[in-house]
């Protein structure tokens, strides 16, 4: 699709993988990002794991060259997510991430979605500015956390920590959560990372009062059913046996989970945005 601008928007699956591993490696290079053959690996992975849909996904060529990209991926439910988004850094300000968002939004209406998440950086002032102006809303604020296990000790009387199948583990995250989990936590979401991630639980016999969820330094879910900190360090010191640092998004609020990690110096490398584009009250 051209217009008179010089913008032909297409999709990923009609352009390689190295041509958008460039892209990307470029638009993020500011952000500590990847480089290209880092990107094309990421790429290959998602596509296949079906957490990034080839067909669904868009690019842009502008002027002939391949300028920008959006990469898209859909949940259960009528849930869409816009994953990353970027543009070449020394053609910016030509329309090029506005076309790729509005080209996004029109794919999701047309595949009958009726909820769109993404997450952008607070320092990203132009980036929100763009997706509020086509209808995106802040729903809550994220925190990318890191944590080393030289930070945790030992609790006094360190509760008994399993590990359990992957697909019990879900259901127990499903039960144990008391909000609106975040696109990438839903069940259909996690359930594309099963193979190498390992789930741990915690609770007397073979009761569930909390789960963790990794793969490799990345946590992919914790949930607990108490507000008991001591369960919560006995997971984190289970999953930090083998990788000794691991990764987690969590939501900086007054919750117990976010004040055991500050109380034992987590470290909050960067904040988001989560934002939502109410697709159906756009329909016309």
């Amino acid at each position: 699709m051209e217009r008179d601008d010089g913008i032909q928007v297409l999709s990923l699956g009609d352009v390689s993988m190295e041509e958008t591993a460039v892209v990307l490696a470029d638009a993020f290079q500011l952000d500590g990002g990847s480089t290209p053959t880092e990107w094309r690996a990421l790429l290959e992975r998602e596509v296949g794991a079906k957490r990034v849909s080839a067909t669904a996904s868009r690019v842009v060529r502008f002027q002939g060259l391949l300028a920008g990209v959006c990469l898209l991926n859909f949940g259960s439910e009528g849930q869409g997510r816009i994953g990353p988004t970027g543009v070449l850094s020394h053609i910016r300000r030509q329309g090029i991430g506005r076309r790729l968002v509005e080209e996004s939004q029109r794919v999701f209406l047309s595949a009958e979605v009726s909820r769109v998440r993404l997450e952008v950086s607070q320092d990203n002032h132009s980036a929100q500015k763009l997706y509020e102006s086509v209808g995106f809303q802040r729903t809550r604020a994220l925190a990318n956390v890191r944590l080393h296990r030289q930070q945790l000790d030992w609790p006094t009387n360190v509760p008994a920590v399993r590990e359990i199948p992957f697909g019990e583990a879900l259901k127990h995250c499903e039960r144990l959560q008391d909000r609106d989990a975040a696109f990438q936590r839903t069940a259909p979401y996690l359930a594309s990372f099963e193979e190498g991630a390992v789930a741990y639980a915690i609770g007397p016999g073979r009761s569930v009062q909390g789960v963790l969820i990794c793969r490799g330094r990345a946590v992919l879910d914790v949930a607990l059913a108490s507000a008991d900190e001591t369960e919560l360090l006995a997971l984190l010191l289970r999953a930090t046996q083998a990788v000794r640092e691991v990764r987690m998004i969590q939501e900086p609020t007054e919750g117990k989970v976010w004040e055991t990690l500050q109380s034992i110096g987590a470290v909050v490398e960067s904040l988001a945005w989560e934002m939502v584009w109410p697709a159906e009250s756009s329909r016309p």
